[in-house]
């Protein structure tokens, strides 16, 4: 795991969020992976601050 506490949101793509999820027993649809990640980038700081 990185030291980084925002290396996730930086790596962050709906394909990447899907593998993750289903690795933890949750099975998102290809839909539901794009909007949860939209949803992150817009509340990411990380992002603003480039």
């Amino acid at each position: 795991m990185s030291a980084d506490p925002y290396w996730w949101r930086r790596k962050f793509t709906p394909e990447a969020l899907a593998i993750y999820a289903n690795h933890h027993g949750v099975f998102l649809t290809a839909r539901e992976a794009k909007a949860i990640a939209a949803i992150i980038e817009r509340i990411s700081p990380c992002q603003r601050l480039r």
